[in-house]
């Protein structure tokens, strides 16, 4: 009996639950189908969007990076930043307004529209809107980052196919709007999505006892058989 079992045991652990660990999602506005030529100079607009599983009874929060490219002839500073996730609806879908954690400004729920946009929450294109301190982060021809953390309201989640919508304004050296708004399709996704599973501690403790047991069980039945022979 204990010889039927055991296998069976054995089996049973490839069952075990274990967690998942989900890859940051990066949405690219820029330079993929013909999309460079709205972008302004830019070689390079980021959104990710990175799970962060140490949050407790909440399965929805992300870090998120938006990052920003340029070339000689890109704008000197980012002024205002907007996104919408499709499906996320404004204020309901969010628990509250992101918080910056690099970079200086004000979030708002609003859409990038003109240079005068984001000052209050007015609900507009279910965008949610980042008004930087001063003119902006400074751009030129080098990367300017800003991140900040979403808490997404219930069970929504960041699509992993499509969705999620960028706009951007920009100013030059002396303050002036320098145009125009960065309003790319929201269409291709580079990047993997797929969740990598991790097998909890236990589980692996389980397996590594079992396939033990099984090399022993292997083991006497060699020896059992010479003995026979």
């Amino acid at each position: 009996m204990r010889k039927i079992l055991f296998p069976l045991f054995c089996l049973g652990l490839l069952a075990l639950p274990t967690t998942a660990t989900a890859a940051p999602i990066t949405y690219q506005f820029c330079g993929f189908n013909g999309a460079s030529a709205t972008c302004d100079g830019l070689t390079s607009a980021l959104l990710t969007f990175d799970l962060n599983t140490a949050t407790l009874n909440d399965s929805n929060d992300y870090n998120v990076t938006a990052s920003f490219t340029g070339s000689a002839t890109a704008p000197a500073y980012i002024d205002l930043i907007s996104f919408a996730i499709a499906g996320v609806q404004t204020p309901s879908g969010y628990e509250g307004l992101p918080t910056l954690t690099s970079g200086s400004g004000t979030f708002v729920f609003d859409n990038v529209s003109n240079g005068n946009a984001c000052a209050s929450s007015t609900g507009h294109s279910q965008e949610v809107c980042l008004n930087l301190t001063g003119i902006g982060a400074p751009l030129g021809t080098g990367t300017a980052t800003v991140g900040f953390t979403l808490d997404l309201a219930g069970a929504l989640l960041i699509p992993a196919e499509g969705g999620v919508n960028l706009r951007a304004l920009f100013r030059n050296a002396q303050g002036n709007f320098d145009g125009p708004i960065l309003s790319p399709d929201s269409n291709s996704i580079p990047g993997t999505t797929s969740l990598v599973p991790v097998p909890e501690p236990a589980s692996l403790m389980m397996l590594g006892t079992g396939l033990a047991g099984l090399g022993g069980m292997f083991r006497q039945r060699r020896k059992s058989a010479r003995q026979h022979e």
